[in-house]
């Protein structure tokens, strides 16, 4: 198993956590600005993208996919969680929106991945020419 996961620090946990409390201020805010279901959802995907983006941009990762499944399970993990104590034990209603963001947690590490490596890819370059200079 340790192929496929990077053994994280307490730094990752630290920032990971940090995205998690935010996004949940988010969720809790988030009606007040935005009335309807979808542009909650479309916000939601955006910030997704910026929190685990910033977490491979912070970390800086060497091994960037098994970065990407750590992040993925740990975050999937507290979701899980979450919508079993809010879903089930106290609201008792499982709504296909729980699903839908347990599905764009488990995606979204990956989508913060890939544009890490495009950023830093171009990041890399730039610093190349800048060298040959």
């Amino acid at each position: 198993m340790k192929q496929f996961f990077h053994k994280l620090k307490v730094k990752d946990y630290a920032t990971l956590m940090l995205w998690i409390i935010l996004g949940f201020i988010w969720i809790k805010i988030d009606q007040i600005f935005l009335p309807e279901s979808y542009q909650r959802f479309i916000a939601l995907m955006i910030l997704l993208t910026l929190f685990f983006y910033f977490q491979f941009r912070i970390n800086r990762p060497k091994r960037i996919i098994q970065y990407a499944n750590s992040i993925a399970a740990v975050t999937l993990s507290v979701v899980i969680v979450i919508i079993v104590i809010q879903h089930i034990i106290i609201t008792f209603d499982v709504q296909l929106k729980a699903l839908l963001i347990l599905f764009l947690t488990g995606i979204f590490p990956y989508i913060g991945a890939f544009l890490y490596k495009l950023t830093n890819r171009k990041i890399q370059l730039g610093n190349d020419r800048i060298a040959k200079n």
